[in-house]
């Protein structure tokens, strides 16, 4: 290590500064690294419920509207928390796992359903 003295303090703090600079960057890959493992918790009804800050009625509802995602094992539906901070980061859209055609036949069967319901005639209603 060099000595420091008056004529070479401009070295000396560009060499540090270039230090810090270095070690900065190392903590925020560490910092980003622990994140995502941390992140990537499950989380049951409850938790996922208590972290959304809606209730678990709410919730049920958005899994059968497949509005949130979610995974499902046998009656039990868990969550992922970086699934659901990315979820709230799209603003509440589902990623483009459902696909175009999914949708289309969701819509053609949702439309035959409507087109299918009787009403009551009206000089019966009153």
């Amino acid at each position: 290590m060099q000595t420091l003295t008056f004529d070479n303090i401009p070295q000396f703090l560009l060499a540090l500064d270039k230090k810090v600079d270095a070690i900065l960057e190392r903590l925020q890959t560490v910092g980003t690294a622990q994140t995502k493992e941390n992140d990537h918790v499950l989380m049951d009804m409850k938790e996922a419920s208590e972290f959304l800050r809606k209730c678990p009625a709410t919730l049920y509802g958005m899994t059968s509207e497949k509005s949130i995602p979610f995974h499902k094992r046998g009656n039990k539906v868990y969550f992922f928390k970086d699934e659901l901070v990315k979820w709230i980061e799209n603003g509440h859209v589902m990623p483009s796992s459902i696909t175009t055609a999914e949708t289309a036949s969701f819509e053609s069967h949702l439309g035959s359903m409507q087109k299918g319901k009787r009403r009551k005639p009206s000089a019966l209603v009153g």
